[in-house]
């Protein structure tokens, strides 16, 4: 992970003509079990597959176990650790909004009330709600077909599915003409 002087990642995608980057880790693999401290302007979706790990989004601080998960909202400073250096397994997605932006409208009308959305650095997934658990199986199902020769369209189309979730299920704020930040 490269981290810039204003904290920003600098991502490096799978594949420089999409941009995703799926990647399967454990938290040793990080210096002291603690990823730096970051931003970027990516959506990133984690899901933890065995043991548990603590994550900071704007300096909340919250635990997370197997079979839950996380969405980070855009622009949002995080990390994930372990203060007792216990080894974590999971899945990072980082995707760009713009693969949801279709046209301006539909950019418009469901990708930016989310994103610009003040109250929503990011939402914890857990197992017993329903359409969090269906978050949490379409990260792995981002991770499973992420070598597959149509991966860029099903990683695509996983990801709509994750936001028409994220969207039917989260309270939006209203706005009238242009959106507020």
């Amino acid at each position: 992970m490269v981290v810039n002087d204003d904290y920003s990642e600098k991502v490096q995608y799978d594949d420089p003509d999409y941009p995703v980057m799926i990647s399967r880790d454990f938290l040793s693999s990080y210096p002291n079990y603690a990823a730096p401290s970051h931003w970027h302007d990516d959506i990133e979706l984690i899901a933890v597959l065995s043991g548990q790990m603590q994550y900071s989004v704007n300096g909340e601080i919250f635990g997370l176990c197997a079979g839950e998960g996380v969405f980070i909202n855009s622009r949002q400073m995080h990390f994930g650790f372990s203060s007792d250096r216990e080894e974590c397994e999971f899945i990072c997605i980082l995707l760009h909004p713009m693969l949801l932006g279709a046209t301006p409208a539909y950019e418009h009308d469901f990708v930016l009330p989310v994103i610009r959305r003040s109250g929503l650095p990011y939402l914890c997934l857990h197992a017993d709600i329903s359409w969090q658990r269906q978050i949490w199986a379409l990260i792995g199902r981002m991770y499973e077909v992420r070598e597959q020769k149509t991966a860029a369209l099903q990683v695509q189309a996983a990801f709509l599915l994750v936001w028409s979730l994220l969207y039917a299920h989260i309270p939006l704020e209203k706005t009238t003409g242009t959106l507020q930040d």
